[in-house]
């Protein structure tokens, strides 16, 4: 672009990357000027960009900065070889934080104050992007003088779109906000809309995007708060060099960039105070979430707790049910013993006859083999219970080792926690 004091542009429409040159020629009136902006997609080796770079007259750390995701800037000044050594060009370098919901504005300069006219490469912004910023540069064409119009002009726009996904973050919490029915502004009183059926896993799912989103919005915020203080430092620096080319001018538009610039600024600053509460809003949304959550468990835990305490109940009266029954056999068991053994036949009662009642000489044999049996069965009783109590006692052993091994493959500090099986050098071969 070539600007020479006029009061109204010519500018065609372009796409992603604007090429804006027009060196001055003895044609041009000093009330006139031309501004020819092409819209063009560059797929360029090293060299060809270099060319590029050489023609446009860009600073050498273009490309690096273009190619940085998470911004960069740089303000250059360069001062001609005569005596008093004025400053006649000035370069400008920066790129925004890469952000799909925002932009990948960048933009090189570079200003002949000798001349006033300046070559730029803007590049990452989308066609409707452009045609805002064309739109804000032709109505801030009285300021074309001043080297620094077009980053200025950029910030600004750039800035609305950050107050626009920053404004639809927020819609996104309060919409939440109001699914809960806890934190939105101005209801201080109730759960005015809250959902009964809200899903508490989406629901934090949700906030957990929303913090990176925050995340990200706090990143572009702060580079955008030190973008407009470079372009502040660098006005009010030009302005307070005695030894600039066109002193005149820049003097003459100081205070409208500054103007222009301040309000910006302050937004950009009241942006990063807002992005700071919508974080808090979130985090309280998490609490509130997670609160639910252990809500629900403490619920759960407090049926399954209920449950338990019926099984135990109904176990207990089984319990005693079955102590009923045992003690009612051992009621019953002498009399039942009583009766079994009187009713064998060892015994002649002579019910019939009306004799005395007489007894088996042979009666010594059903103690001589119930008594054997009975013990032998106690001790093969005894002998099994004594065995498995071994074999569970060898088994309770057996674990505890097996977890004190393990605990100590954990712990050892002379075994690795972990060694590669590559260096660093092959991996990058």
């Amino acid at each position: 672009m070539s600007f020479r004091d006029c009061p109204k542009p010519k500018i065609a429409s372009s796409s992603r990357f604007g090429l804006c040159r027009n060196p001055p020629t003895s044609s041009y009136s000093p009330r006139a000027i031309s501004v020819l902006i092409e819209g063009v997609m560059l797929n360029l080796t090293r060299e060809g960009w270099a060319k590029i770079s050489s023609a446009f007259g860009l600073h050498e750390s273009t490309l690096d900065a273009f190619l940085d995701d998470n911004g960069a800037f740089g303000f250059y000044s360069y001062r001609s070889a005569t005596s008093n050594r004025p400053v006649n060009v000035i370069k400008l370098v920066l790129k925004v934080p890469n952000k799909i919901s925002i932009g990948y504005d960048a933009v090189s300069l570079a200003y002949n104050l000798s001349t006033k006219s300046v070559t730029a490469l803007v590049h990452g912004l989308e066609p409707a992007h452009w045609d805002t910023l064309v739109a804000l540069f032709s109505q801030s064409f009285h300021l074309c003088r001043h080297p620094l119009l077009l980053p200025a002009l950029m910030f600004t726009t750039h800035r609305k779109r950050i107050e626009k996904y920053r404004h639809d973050i927020d819609r996104s919490i309060v919409d939440l906000e109001k699914e809960t029915g806890f934190g939105v502004a101005g209801f201080l009183r109730g759960s005015r809309f809250q959902n009964p059926d809200l899903d508490l896993e989406s629901a934090l799912v949700r906030l957990q995007s929303q913090q990176t989103e925050l995340a990200n919005l706090a990143v572009v915020l702060r580079f955008s708060e030190k973008w407009a203080d470079l372009l502040l430092n660098s006005i009010a620096r030009l302005s307070q060099s005695p030894l600039v080319c066109d002193q005149d001018a820049v003097l003459q538009l100081e205070d409208e960039m500054f103007h222009l610039l301040e309000l910006p600024r302050n937004q950009v600053q009241t942006s990063l105070s807002q992005a700071q509460a919508l974080k808090d809003r979130v985090q309280s949304q998490a609490n509130l979430i997670f609160s639910l959550i252990s809500s629900e468990e403490n619920k759960i835990s407090r049926f399954i707790a209920e449950e338990n305490s019926k099984v135990a109940l109904s176990s207990k009266r089984d319990s005693m049910a079955m102590k009923t029954v045992a003690l009612i056999t051992m009621v019953f068991l002498p009399g039942t013993f009583v009766a079994t053994f009187l009713s064998m036949p060892l015994f002649d009662w002579n019910a019939d006859t009306g004799g005395t009642p007489s007894s088996s000489p042979f009666q010594w044999i059903y103690w001589a083999t119930t008594m054997p049996l009975t013990i032998a069965f106690m001790a093969g009783w005894w002998v099994w219970w004594k065995l498995e109590d071994r074999k569970w006692d060898e088994e309770l052993e057996r674990a505890k080792e097996e977890n004190q091994r393990a605990l100590g493959r954990t712990t050892t500090a002379d075994s690795p926690v972990y060694s590669p099986a590559y260096s660093f050098d092959s991996r990058v071969s």
